[in-house]
């Protein structure tokens, strides 16, 4: 095993030293794992990259969001070329920060390159950087090998509509709040700006891209649909958490069968009649074990209370155990806390509940409307739009009151159509109460209260005191 310590400070740089190992006849594939891609590290690489790709040569890349860095035109001349591109998801708010490139010859022999640049021109040729080049056997390597696969298995494959929707991120981020010369804001601009934002997350409901992403009709929330989250449901949720701790099986083997074997259901009604939830009418067992899966094992799954870890078979996670401990108000307020902090929103790369707290206490009042909270919050992709979110609820609250009613009035209308046109009838309607409910909730958390308007839409979240 040979190992080259690299650097742009020598006569040959780092992407000297990486074009020379490229352009080796016997290149089997090429792998690389970089925090972000940048235009001009491609049009660096991309005549070397092309040309493997020309010779059946895979090459696949891997970068994250997390940072926002990337720029989509650098993602754009990756997929023209072919290459296999995709991001890293990860889990737990994990930052996402190697610069790791593996080319494998036919020999079996690997080139490594680990250190500090990303592919942009100026980490390959002009930055202060360091890295070292590791020549070996795939078993000399095999821990860089590993990374690069555990990685490859958090990361989902990218396509033109990704690109799509980042570029979407892109242009939002160039919105700016617009002051005339005399020193007031310039309302005419700033209001045709929020235009252009709500139009862009509308454009999603009549052509939708992706859609583990990006819902079709961006009905989306944290929260599951069997009922508001308010102390009452906790408390229940709670029981129910008790009554599954009271199961033999689960005491002896950490689990709960609940399918539709005898044993799951005799588990479910059990748990039903122990936590001393009542249902409208009188049901079978099957019955009430279905009933339990819909309305209190699934929520429970929902906010990470509980894991499935086999169809049919449920545990309880450390927040679960937390929940099913608490009495008091605050104690459940702090479980649902602990729980939001680690779920992420089904749509982008961001932990939606943090990213909330962050935001309110960037907010001059320390408040987030409701119609804040449904115009613009909701539909973000990324930690690293928090700026841009600021910058855009305080153009819409610069607007005069009659101005930015009428924009909120607009862009409901315009919502309406579409959902009815794409979606169906009630489709509006389960929009607004899923708004509703997501306030509700989240003005139950230890952090933050709700404080109602006689004006739905003005009603905001805040600190809790």
């Amino acid at each position: 095993m040979n190992i080259t310590f690299l650097s742009n400070e020598t006569s040959v740089n780092i992407f000297e030293q990486l074009h020379s190992k490229l352009t080796k006849k016997n290149v089997l594939k090429v792998r690389l794992a970089v925090s972000f891609l940048m235009k001009s590290g491609v049009v660096l690489l991309q005549k070397d990259l092309q040309k493997l790709i020309s010779h059946k040569v895979p090459v696949d890349i891997i970068f994250g969001d997390d940072m926002g860095i990337s720029e989509s035109e650098a993602l754009q001349k990756l997929l023209d070329i072919n290459c296999s591109l995709s991001v890293f998801r990860g889990t737990k708010r994990r930052g996402y920060h190697p610069k790791l490139w593996i080319i494998d010859y036919a020999d079996g022999n690997c080139v490594v390159c680990v250190g500090s640049p990303n592919l942009s021109v100026s980490g390959l040729k002009d930055n202060v950087e360091a890295a070292v080049l590791i020549e070996g056997s795939q078993q000399e390597v095999r821990s860089c090998l590993e990374l690069w696969q555990t990685v490859k298995d958090s990361s989902e494959t990218i396509d033109e509509d990704y690109i799509e929707s980042y570029k979407n991120i892109e242009n939002e981020n160039k919105i700016r709040y617009t002051i005339r010369p005399s020193g007031k804001p310039d309302h005419s601009t700033n209001y045709k700006q929020l235009e252009g934002f709500v139009n862009g997350w509308m454009n999603y409901i009549e052509q939708p891209k992706i859609t583990r992403r990006i819902e079709k009709w961006r009905g989306w929330y944290l929260l599951p649909s069997q009922g508001v989250v308010i102390i009452d449901k906790l408390e229940e949720l709670g029981r129910v958490i008790r009554a599954i701790e009271k199961i033999p099986q689960y005491q002896k083997d950490e689990y709960v069968d609940v399918s539709t074997t005898k044993l799951g259901i005799n588990n479910a009604n059990f748990i039903i009649k122990n936590a001393r939830v009542t249902y409208a009418s009188k049901h079978t067992k099957a019955h009430v074990r279905d009933l339990f899966i819909r309305q209190q094992k699934n929520y429970l799954v929902h906010l990470g209370f509980l894991e499935e870890k086999t169809r049919g078979r449920i545990t309880l996670t450390e927040r679960g155990v937390e929940l099913g401990a608490a009495i008091h108000d605050s104690e459940m307020r702090e479980a649902l806390s602990r729980s939001l902090m680690d779920i992420s929103w089904p749509h982008g790369n961001i932990y939606f509940y943090p990213f909330l707290l962050e935001l309110l206490s960037r907010m001059p009042d320390n408040r987030i409307y409701q119609d804040e909270l449904d115009l613009f919050v909701i539909h973000t992709y990324n930690q690293t739009q928090i700026e841009n979110r600021v910058e855009i609820m305080n153009m819409y609250r610069s607007l005069p009151r009659e101005e930015r009613l009428k924009f909120y009035n607009w862009a409901q209308g315009q919502l309406h159509g579409l959902l009815n046109t794409y979606r169906n009838s009630i489709a509006y309607g389960k929009y607004r109460g899923k708004i509703v409910e997501l306030m509700v909730a989240l003005g139950n958390t230890k952090e933050l209260r709700l404080v109602k308007s006689k004006t739905a839409q003005r009603s905001y979240l805040t600190k809790r005191s």
